[in-house]
């Protein structure tokens, strides 16, 4: 999952044991959620590298028990360019303030399952080109 308003990049703690990495555990500390709620950070790993299509950089992963994903990393305009080409299914963007309307180059991810976009100031008509989206389940 993309989510541009992530202030760190987070895995799974299920993800963590199947990959069998060793958790740094001197790097503890609470994590605030979207609904002001915290979740406890079971520790980090410094310098992940990963990978989305042509795109590849490194970050430090924070691991915590995540409900529906593997992984959870901040968007960056390259990364999104980069999904155009591979097979992005989930994309959140909540409580961004973004204005607007929902840009059209959206439209090309044509994998694209899930458009997360709550807590937002968007409004405007949709473009014709987001009916390319034809594997959106959920908006």
């Amino acid at each position: 999952m993309l989510v541009s308003g992530s202030s760190h990049n987070f895995i799974h703690i299920g993800m963590v044991k199947k990959l069998c990495w060793k958790v740094d555990q001197s790097l503890i500390c609470d994590v605030m959620i979207v609904d002001g709620g915290q979740i406890q950070c079971k520790g980090c790993f410094v310098v992940v590298p990963l990978a989305i299509g042509n795109y590849g950089y490194t970050y430090d992963m924070f691991a915590l028990p995540l409900g529906g994903c593997d992984i959870v990393t901040i968007a960056s305009q390259e990364m999104l360019d980069s999904c155009r080409t591979t097979h992005l299914r989930e994309m959140s963007l909540i409580a961004n303030r973004l204005t607007g309307s929902i840009p059209r180059e959206f439209g090309s991810i044509a994998t694209l399952e899930s458009l997360t976009l709550e807590d937002n100031l968007l409004g405007g008509s949709l473009h014709p080109d987001l009916g390319n989206l034809r594997s959106l389940k959920r908006l």
